[in-house]
């Protein structure tokens, strides 16, 4: 049934078109033939040409040419003595204009196309977003309950075991110190993983470095750093740029299989290049195009950090290195007014 509905319109454009170019032909043969005059009629080839190209793109031009071809026929036959520029002139106007409209209807579909499909794109990734969003809820709560909770309980029953004891608390003293030890450490991650006081305090290249060390260093992965100065950027494209290093540091970390890790940086006129490359195992097909699915964690995480960053107007290319592993490559054009 949709295949039904779907060419209806089809069949009623093709059907408006050959009864408008019928009457057109009708027309010019009737003026040529009869009225001994191509004036008035050999305009009549305009409507269905336009109307052939406009919904059939370049396809459609061939409409523009047969009438066209029909239009210099008919003053063959039926006026010869007479001059063909009026008509010559008639059937170029006629396919020029079938021309430009077919090429400006293929820009406009072209166009439809591409919203539509980034509508759809963006649906899904507000989907994702709200899963996301709830996956890190999870885990923050669990993060407390984990650590916070637990060691606050464990700190409690200390502190009641020192207020009851009438030995040498030396022991338990130590104990608590060392509970309070790990809620400093904890609460202090939680808060970095929230938002790294030092993005704000020391910028950008030691937040992510602190970053590197904490993420991969930690668990193995060798990070080497060849970051220069960075050009000034604002507030904005500052903490955007660092969850997108962070979001990369943790796809490499979870799915990578890396040993080493390189993260560089240049600048290429107005533009900012970031490149983070690893020897791990590289991208599949559909991680390397982030763009076409955001299906699981990893390929949602490219995608979102694709989508981001061409809103600043930039891109981000990911590839597989010929020496093994993969890289990405982060191009985020310079404002010129920093506010940083």
């Amino acid at each position: 049934m949709p295949d039904r509905q779907d060419n209806l319109p089809q069949v009623f454009r093709a059907m408006l078109v050959m009864l408008l170019a019928s009457a057109s032909i009708a027309l010019v043969v009737f003026g040529h033939a009869k009225l001994q005059s191509s004036v008035g009629v050999g305009h009549t080839i305009y409507l269905p040409a336009v109307l052939a190209a406009f919904w059939w793109r370049i396809r459609g031009i061939s409409v523009s040419i047969v009438l066209s071809a029909g239009l210099l026929v008919a003053h063959y036959l039926w006026l010869p003595q007479t001059s063909y520029l009026l008509d010559i002139m008639r059937a170029v106007v006629a396919v020029s204009v079938s021309v430009v409209v077919a090429l400006l209807s293929r820009r406009i579909h072209d166009d439809q196309r591409d919203i539509q499909g980034k509508t759809i794109r963006l649906r899904k990734l507000a989907r994702d977003m709200s899963v996301i969003e709830d996956r890190q809820r999870r885990e923050i709560a669990q993060e407390v309950h984990d650590h916070l909770t637990q060691d606050l309980v464990a700190l409690k029953i200390n502190i009641g075991l020192i207020a009851q004891s009438d030995a040498n608390s030396d022991e338990l003293f130590n104990n608590v110190q060392t509970l309070v030890d790990k809620l400093i450490d904890a609460s202090r991650d939680l808060t970095f993983d929230i938002y790294p006081p030092l993005l704000h305090e020391l910028g950008l290249v030691p937040a992510l470095k602190w970053q590197g060390d904490r993420l991969l260093d930690a668990n193995g992965i060798a990070c080497r750093w060849c970051v220069n100065d960075l050009p000034p950027l604002n507030i904005e494209r500052r903490n955007w740029l660092f969850r997108a290093i962070r979001e990369l540091m943790m796809n490499i970390m979870r799915h990578s299989k890396a040993r080493s890790v390189q993260i560089s940086s240049r600048v290429e006129r107005n533009l900012l290049i970031i490149d983070v490359r690893d020897d791990g195992v590289g991208f599949s097909r559909q991680e390397s195009t982030p763009g076409r699915q955001a299906g699981n964690h990893q390929t949602f995480g490219l995608f979102s950090i694709q989508e981001r960053l061409t809103c600043f107007g930039g891109r981000m290319i990911c590839s597989n290195l010929p020496e093994g592993g993969a890289g990405v490559s982060i191009r985020l054009p310079v404002d010129e007014e920093s506010n940083d």
